[in-house]
Formats: C-alpha cells, structure tokens, sequence
C-alpha cells in the first residue's frame, strides 16, 4: 500500500527522487531472505555526512529561521541514538488504543504535510541562499 501511494504521489506535485525511490525501495522484495521486503531488514539508524548540521549552522549565522531543515535534522539525530530509544520504549507508553479516523483521510492529510514540508524546506534552503548572496554581494 505504502509503495502504491509513493509512486501516486510522485506523479504529481510532490514528484522528487525521495519520493521515487521510497517507492521503488518499499516495492522491492528482499532478494536475500527471499521473505519480505528490503525495508524490512534495513537498520533503522541513520548515519551521518554534516551536509545538515553544516545547513543549519549556516542559517544561524545568517540570523536564518530554518525550523523544518532543523527539525529533519534533530530527527536524524535521534535516529542515531537507537539505544537510548529502545530504552525510552520500555518505559514510556502510547495510546492504548488507536483513533477511529478514515485512513484515506490520513493518507490526504499525509500528502498535504509531505507537499508543506517541500514547500517550506525548499524556502528556508533559498533564504540561506539569499542571506550568503547578501552578504557576499553576488547579486
């Protein structure tokens, strides 16, 4: 299902390569094990370059607000601390019981946050731009 609607929605106004290869990469069977799909069996941890944290430390010299570059980053960072996750899940709890609400509906509203969260990343990365073009007088 997921897959189906990453390809849907990169037919459209979120067409991207992250969103064609999540697709692609949730389509595709595991070819190891034979059992699955691949995203099964990938480490949910991440790794890092600096390519954010260098993002988000030029927006705040530039005086910058880039709260959803920020934001993708601090996520990345707590994806590498996968130890102090586990132990958080042993003792914090969630609902018991999960909303009655119409997954179409999650499904629309998750397009429209993907679409916001695009919009937003794609504005803050060019107010940086700007700041430096400011700044280096570049025109």
């Amino acid at each position: 299902d997921m897959s189906i609607q990453f390809a849907k929605w990169n037919e459209g106004a979120l067409s991207s390569y992250l969103i064609e290869i999540t697709a692609k990469i949730l389509n595709r069977s595991d070819d190891v094990t034979g059992k699955g799909y691949v995203v099964d069996y990938i480490l949910d941890k991440t790794g890092m370059k600096g390519t954010g944290r260098w993002t988000v430390q030029e927006a705040a010299e530039k005086s910058v607000a880039a709260p959803t570059i920020t934001a993708s980053l601090d996520a990345r960072y707590i994806s590498g601390r996968k130890d102090e996750r586990i132990t958080a899940s042993k003792i914090l709890t969630g609902p018991k019981e999960s909303p009655n609400v119409s997954k179409p509906q999650i499904i629309a509203d998750l397009g429209e946050a993907l679409y916001c969260a695009k919009v937003c990343s794609y504005a803050q990365g060019l107010g940086i731009i700007k700041a430096a073009s400011d700044e280096n007088e570049w025109g």
